[in-house]
């Protein structure tokens, strides 16, 4: 394989990551982690990134634990296909979670929020925005994320679970402000885009089993999953200023499917043999325009979810392969062997 245009690349960079540690009389955990990264490729960008965590950890009685924590993020990049090229940006985040236990049962809980900001904009990563009808004015009201599981095991060796959880992602740099051509194809920026957020959910089941002897021993396990997303970024071609693709925001989107994996492990005393296999079934659909409309009817959307999974390629139908997200696995296998 030959590179299109000739590249040559050097560059530097240096890292220094302090971390203290202490527990107190009590036996709570304090954890106070940094990181200073600095890069200078000899391509024109440099930049840095400073990293400060504070995190508390309680074990309480009867089963109870708690962990919280803050952080702060700052970067500094410089970079000629930036606009402007001096890029500044800021994020700072607080959390929380719980777990308890009990001899069946165990269950989680937390929650997450985040502000950040970047040159001239200012906000949270997850908020409710309230319009005003008489001023007319805006207002984002932020709001933790939250996440809870529960894990059920009836017995040794089986368990039920069950999660759900709300999640966002800030844009990149890359998605923000890069512009750049390579052969023709335009790379386009978007100093518009708004963070992604949306809500996973996970229903799963799981058994273990081995032999007396423990010489083999191995698990199966099965789920189903349904995630909802707004604002998804992902990158269209347009036609706007040349040939090229641009990143935007899709106002919904949904994903769901299922997933099975199967290990085994035989060991002996000088000998060990892992077998593991998985397969993941995906169907990612966008839910806005004539194409995607059609599935904000979920009962609509998990036929053709059951229709369509034996369908290497997309869904015949043309209406139906516009709905589909251009860079989600519809089909994804693994498999491993492994002696030792």
């Amino acid at each position: 394989l030959y590179p299109i245009e000739e590249v040559g690349y050097k560059y530097q960079n240096f890292n220094i990551d302090p971390y203290y540690i202490k527990y107190d009389k009590k036996g709570n955990r304090h954890e106070l982690k940094g990181r200073l990264y600095y890069f200078d490729p000899t391509s024109g960008i440099r930049g840095g990134f400073v990293n400060l965590d504070y995190q508390f950890y309680k074990e309480f009685k009867r089963g109870w634990k708690i962990v919280a924590g803050a952080g702060q993020d700052a970067s500094l990049v410089k970079d000629g296909s930036f606009t402007p090229p001096l890029q500044k940006g800021f994020k700072w985040s607080i959390y929380t979670q719980v777990d308890k236990s009990w001899n069946k049962i165990s269950i989680t809980g937390g929650a997450r929020s985040e502000f950040y900001k970047f040159e001239n904009g200012f906000g949270a990563a997850y908020g409710f925005v309230r319009n005003n009808k008489v001023s007319g004015e805006i207002t984002e009201i932020p709001i933790p994320l939250m996440r809870m599981g529960i894990n059920y095991r009836p017995r040794k060796n089986t368990s039920v679970r069950f999660n759900i959880g709300q999640a966002f992602r800030i844009p990149s740099l890359v998605e923000y402000f890069i512009e750049y051509e390579f052969s023709g194809l335009n790379i386009f920026s978007n100093p518009d885009l708004k963070p992604e957020y949306g809500w996973t959910s996970e229903l799963g089941f799981k058994q273990q089993w081995q032999t007396k002897k423990k010489v083999y021993h191995g698990s199966f396990d099965a789920a189903i999953f349904w995630q909802e997303y707004k604002d998804l970024v992902e990158y269209q071609v347009t036609f706007e200023g040349g040939v090229g693709l641009e990143p935007v925001n899709l106002p919904t989107a949904r994903i769901a499917g299922y997933e099975v994996n199967l290990k085994q492990t035989v060991q002996t005393e000088d000998h060990r043999l892992n077998i593991d296999f998985g397969y993941t079934y995906a169907f990612p659909v966008q839910l806005a325009g004539f194409a995607g409309s059609q599935y904000n009817s979920v009962g609509k959307y998990i036929k053709d979810l059951f229709k369509y999974a034996g369908k290497i390629k997309n869904t015949p139908e043309s209406v139906q392969s516009t709905a589909i997200l251009k860079y989600r696995n519809r089909h994804l296998v693994n498999a491993n062997l492994e002696y030792s």
